[in-house]
């Protein structure tokens, strides 16, 4: 039996947040029913408002997903910042917010594996120190663990080191699309909000007549 195709629109702060993309698609792989076809699409800008009006432009689709990191704002205020830019756009498609406690880069920082093998060096041995899941939403500043678990695990100095540390930013990126197995989020209260939120706007999705 063949589905329809759904197309949806991850709405970012700027191109980091595509590290985003392999966790929505997780999270809808496991609403879906099997062999759907996702088709997405991705936009950034700093305001809420022109990323609305540019996704609609550019990008038509079934479902769109919000990015705001609630950094050292409450999560309430970040969804009604995104509640409010929505309520300015017409028509739009059903609109998932995704609000991490603090930052994305906490998300990743559940798979030792991907980690390594994002910074090149699969089978090091130097220890990481990851966090533990409890405390991923207590964490001041997730990117510069994300980043000195980087480092820590490509392990080189001297000049190889200066040059992966330029590429910092593309080797986080990798370590999303590295991790085949994002349940241990679900330990934590802002990603079981984004999934259950997930989970009601695909339901109405597919009620939806063809």
């Amino acid at each position: 039996m063949s589905h329809r195709a759904l197309r949806w629109t991850l709405l970012g702060d700027g191109t980091s947040d595509e590290s985003l993309q392999p966790i929505i698609t997780w999270t809808l792989a496991g609403i879906l029913p099997p062999d759907s076809h996702l088709e997405p699409s991705f936009v950034s800008h700093t305001d809420l408002g022109e990323r609305f009006r540019r996704a609609q432009q550019e990008f038509p689709s079934d479902l769109f997903f919000v990015h705001r990191d609630a950094e050292r704002e409450p999560f309430e205020q970040r969804l009604d910042e995104i509640k409010k830019a929505a309520a300015e756009a017409p028509e739009l498609p059903p609109t998932v917010p995704i609000i991490p406690v603090r930052m994305t880069e906490a998300w990743l920082l559940i798979d030792e594996d991907a980690i390594r093998m994002a910074a090149d060096n699969p089978y090091g041995r130097r220890n990481l120190s990851l966090p533990s899941i409890a405390k991923l939403d207590s964490l001041p500043n997730p990117k510069d663990v994300l980043d000195q678990c980087l480092l820590a695990a490509n392990d080189s100095q001297g000049r190889r080191h200066h040059r992966f540390k330029k590429k910092l930013a593309f080797h986080r990126r990798r370590v999303s699309q590295l991790i085949r197995d994002f349940r241990p989020l679900r330990r934590l209260s802002a990603f079981r909000r984004f999934e259950q939120d997930t989970r009601v706007a695909v339901e109405s999705w597919l009620a939806e007549p063809a």
